[in-house]
């Protein structure tokens, strides 16, 4: 941690490391180093406090966040911050326009307010910390409601003698409500609770509910006999019987429908599915719908009247859709499926790559693993090289290439074809992007999964690291089909420590607009296990020696690598002679590496090989930049260097004029091979990048002699020099001379 190496044996396993509770002390920059028996790599990780957004829910909890309430009824509407770690700002608002707050404090209508019509619409809770802010919404019906008056019977409207049965008598606008049996005197409270005995067969009990306006309603409800040991509750209404006579009426059987109402062949990817769960007698927001018996997926939503509507329709919503309600005598379900040979007919094929190796592994001497990708599995696939005067197959599904050279640089493109239609895909291995371990990612999606674990993870036992992102920095998350046992999600990474069998799933990353799939097979797998074994074997040095890798000219990504030979049985790698100037400049175990090489990391660099043991040194290799690392002429500044005798004559005045067309503003001047006398002194004009250097009372007897102006960029140093002598002098003087006769025969001239 920090610049103190720190070996953490109790907090880390296979490459994870864990924090129980991050505390300051955890706060700061760790290593993680791997090394194997070619050399160790070493990566960085800062940790530092943060936060995120306020997650905030809205009470009471209504379906697809719409609430219906009686006119001039009170109704209860709070925003609550679920986190309380952190002070949080909240605020009601108007979804629909852009007026000012309407209230800053939780609640959204103040204690014992009665809702009229103009408080119906939709309302956003805003809530903001430090981090960020959130808003959630919901939508304000008030409707005048039938005043009838409803009860409920719990647990059953059937019963048995010494059961113990809740009456809850219910009204949309009641100032009071009450129960009465026989001694209309009497009151009871709501909801009414009783010992059931047989004493009360065939006795009256009356709800009473007076409304806001003082008027009285009334509904009467009697327990009758429904067998030998059960009892039920009759209530006279006019509305659907809640209870069931003895002798001539009998259990309604209630059925649940589900109708596919988007024909099959109006099904398409892109488009919209609706299906319709309804049953009779039941009210729709009794209903409730699940896919594969789980969470419905992140384009469905299910309308008040029960409808599920499936917008943007791609593969992942090929399976079994569950309706499912509860009646007053059992709970029903039914299922409708929708299957991969009813719908692929109308289904175009998505069509594109995964790349299942590390970034980090994408570099000269790396590695890259591609699939070529189908949501059709009748598509065949094949992967072609292109070269300027050449196409040649490559290979089918999987592109592999080991120890990526100059000769793998090319253009790649997986056909694919069937009966029906043929597309293609494009992989473009550049020197830029291999040099910046950049992946052309694919235009095909906005959501890309890229693996951070390397190829040698992926294996039973194995530790993979996925991460997910999205080309418009939107928000993404992961999605499985089921829940899987040995998985950590945390926000847009997901990390499967140790793989098992039960990992082999479909996993998907969904962000606003699109949802990408990630297949883990065992075929994936074993295509992996048979590409790591095709690898080249390790390559073993006779000595020891630095090599450069990556480049070598000024501005480019080098990487120098201390390499240990068979010429010392084992030891480890310490560099020395490091600058202080760190701008772009790493040190990872035996790797120097420079983002980009500049003139300023030009040194002799030395490589210490140590014992293990002792720490003696074993052997020191040098490496000097300035005979390996080499400009780029054509990418140096360019210079141009002028006399102006303009002023010798009037002033005494000599100019030396330096132009560049580089942004550096800073210019160097020596004269004979030193820096200029006292006397001398130079100008700059910033707008130019234009260096003046002016020497006043011209001598030739002293100031005659080499000027050299000198500018530098990343790329190098560029020199330019001039010998100022009598001959030079006059030979500039001449032109200005004869200038000067010309004009002043042109003055006379136009006297004339």
């Amino acid at each position: 941690k920090d610049t103190t190496l720190t070996i953490l044996p109790n907090q880390h396993s296979n490459g994870i490391l864990d924090f129980d509770s991050v505390s300051d002390s955890d706060i700061g920059q760790y290593v993680c180093r791997g090394q194997n028996q070619v050399d160790a790599t070493e990566e960085i990780v800062t940790i530092e406090f943060t936060g995120s957004p306020p997650s905030i829910i809205i009470l009471p909890k209504v379906t697809n966040g719409y609430l219906q309430i009686p006119y001039h009824s009170v109704q209860s509407i709070e925003c609550l911050n679920q986190d309380h770690h952190t002070p949080v700002d909240i605020s009601w608002r108007l979804a629909d326009t852009n007026e000012l707050d309407l209230t800053k404090s939780a609640t959204l209508f103040p204690p014992n307010m009665p809702l009229e019509f103009q408080h119906s619409g939709k309302y956003l809770c805003i809530a903001t910390n430090e981090y960020g802010s959130t808003s959630e919404t919901i939508t304000i019906d008030v409707q005048q409601i039938p005043q009838e008056i409803s009860i409920h019977i719990e647990p059953s409207n059937i019963f048995s003698i010494d059961s113990d049965i809740r009456f809850n008598c219910m009204f949309p606008q009641a100032k009071a409500i009450w129960w009465s049996s026989i001694n209309p005197h009497r009151r009871d409270k709501n909801p009414l609770t009783l010992r059931v005995q047989s004493k009360h067969i065939n006795k009256k009990f009356v709800c009473n509910i007076k409304d806001m306006n003082g008027k009285l309603h009334k509904k009467t409800m009697s327990i009758q006999q429904y067998s030998q040991k059960e009892l039920t509750a009759a209530i006279s209404t006019n509305e659907v019987e809640r209870s069931l006579s003895i002798n001539s009426r009998k259990m309604k059987a209630y059925q649940i429908q589900i109708q596919l109402r988007t024909s099959r062949d109006d099904i398409k990817a892109g488009g919209t599915v609706e299906l319709q769960c309804f049953v009779e007698g039941i009210l729709p927001n009794h209903l409730s719908w699940s896919f594969q018996s789980s969470s419905l997926p992140s384009n469905t939503h299910v309308t008040n009247d029960g409808h599920l509507l499936i917008y943007n329709f791609e593969p992942a919503n090929i399976g079994t859709y569950t309706c499912s309600a509860t009646t007053p005598t059992k709970q029903l379900s039914n299922s409708i499926e929708l299957q991969a040979d009813d719908i692929f007919h109308n289904v175009k094929s998505s069509f594109s790559y995964q790349i299942y190796s590390s970034h980090t592994d994408y570099h000269a001497g790396g590695h890259i693993f591609i699939e070529c990708i189908s949501s059709d599995p009748s598509i065949t696939k094949l992967w072609i090289k292109k070269e300027e005067n050449s196409i040649k197959n490559i290979t089918e599904t999987y592109l592999f290439i080991d120890r990526i050279s100059h000769n793998d640089i090319a253009l790649y493109e997986c056909l694919s074809s069937n009966e029906h239609n043929q597309s293609s895909i494009n992989f473009n291995i550049t020197r830029s992007n291999l040099r910046s371990h950049t992946f052309p990612f694919d235009n095909i999606s906005n959501v890309h999964i890229e693996f951070l674990s390397s190829m040698n993870q992926m294996k039973l036992g194995g530790n993979i690291l996925i991460n997910c992102s999205s080309s418009d920095n939107t928000p993404v998350q992961w999605s499985l089909q089921r829940k899987i046992d040995g998985i950590i999600i945390n926000d847009s990474y997901l990390n499967i420590p140790k793989f098992s069998t039960n990992h082999f799933d479909y996993y998907y990353c969904v962000n606003k607009n699109v949802r990408r799939l990630l297949v883990l097979s065992p075929s994936l797998f074993e295509s992996t296990k048979e590409f790591n074994s095709r690898k080249r074997n390790v390559v073993k040095y006779n000595s020891s020696f630095i090599q450069i890798i990556n480049g070598k000219y000024i501005g480019d990504n080098i990487t120098l690598i201390c390499r240990i030979g068979q010429d010392i049985p084992q030891g480890k790698v310490v560099w020395s002679n490091i600058p202080k100037y760190r701008k772009n400049f790493y040190v990872r175990g035996p790797r120097l590496e420079f983002r980009p090489f500049t003139l300023e990391h030009h040194n002799q660099y030395k490589c210490l090989i140590k014992s293990q043991q002792s720490n003696e040194i074993l052997r020191t290799l040098s490496f000097n930049t300035y005979s390996n690392i080499y400009e780029q002429t054509d990418r140096k500044p360019k210079l141009n260097l002028t006399i102006d005798t303009s002023h010798l004559v009037d002033d005494g005045e000599l100019r030396i004029i330096c132009s560049t067309d580089n942004s550096n503003k800073y210019h160097q001047w020596r004269f004979d091979d030193q820096m200029p006398r006292s006397k001398n002194h130079y100008e700059v004009s910033t707008d130019n990048y234009t260096s003046i250097m002016v020497i006043p009372d011209f001598d030739f007897d002293v100031d005659t002699g080499k000027y050299e102006c000198s500018t530098s960029n990343i790329f190098g140093i560029t020199v330019s020099s001039i010998n100022i002598d009598r001959q030079s002098i006059k030979s500039q003087e001449q032109p200005e001379q004869e200038q000067e006769q010309e004009q002043q025969q042109e003055q006379q001239q136009y006297e004339e």
